[in-house]
């Protein structure tokens, strides 16, 4: 699945979000699922950042 600049922009600011509340958090447990939730955002993030574009996939043969 291809994902957008501002999908990238989104899932970024998710993240940065996310560490902040775990560094602001006061119970252990919360700041570890801020954490958590921050890690999947940054997958998010890199997983934009490797797809390649369209016209490359045509180009390739590929029509997904």
């Amino acid at each position: 699945m291809m994902r957008s600049r501002e999908d990238r922009r989104y899932f970024q600011e998710r993240a940065e979000q996310e560490l902040r509340r775990a560094e602001l958090a006061d119970h252990p447990d919360a700041a570890r699922a801020h954490s958590l939730l921050a890690g999947y955002y940054l997958d998010l993030v890199h997983s934009c950042a490797e797809a390649p574009p369209a016209r490359i996939l045509r180009a390739r043969g590929n029509q997904d």
